[in-house]
């Protein structure tokens, strides 16, 4: 995260203010609520009432059909979730409202032999089913995209 000192002192105030409250939380010294371990109480400034999931990307992203093409829209803003389950539906929603058709790129789901071999690869499981597995420590069996949509690479 990176923020910018403006020329406005009301939002340079907004900034700092911000910064100390992650590094609080990043330090262990942001208060926690009693009786429920790590879990915090965030400042009404940062929560929004409505607690439907399209208002909070709407609220990030507005007008994101309009702007989905303008890449310094799209990299200034982001929503963070703790779960990767949480992060396939988000992108699922904001997918769906960027123009365009998905396109579906598959794993590789079989193995390369050497070629003087007669082995046949033996197919314990179907492709299909390796795709649906959803395992922390590996990358989706499936990644939809759309054209035009930023991915982060790491």
């Amino acid at each position: 995260m990176r923020l910018q000192q403006t020329s406005n002192l009301v939002e340079n105030l907004k900034q700092k203010e911000f910064a100390e409250f992650l590094l609080k939380i990043g330090d262990g010294t942001y208060t926690i609520n009693p009786g429920i371990e790590n879990v915090i109480t965030l400042p009404s400034n940062m929560v929004i009432t409505k607690g439907i999931l399209t208002n909070l990307i709407d609220f990030v992203y507005p007008n994101l059909a309009e702007n989905c093409g303008n890449a310094n829209y799209m990299v200034n803003k982001a929503i963070l979730t703790p779960k990767n389950v949480n992060v396939d539906i988000v992108s699922n929603m904001i997918m769906e409202r960027i123009p365009g058709e998905f396109v579906l790129y598959s794993s590789t789901d079989s193995i390369d032999l050497p070629e003087n071999t007669t082995i046949e690869q033996p197919e314990l499981y179907s492709p299909e089913f390796l795709r649906s597995l959803k395992i922390s420590e590996l990358p989706p069996g499936e990644l939809k995209l759309k054209l035009g949509v930023p991915i982060i690479l790491l």
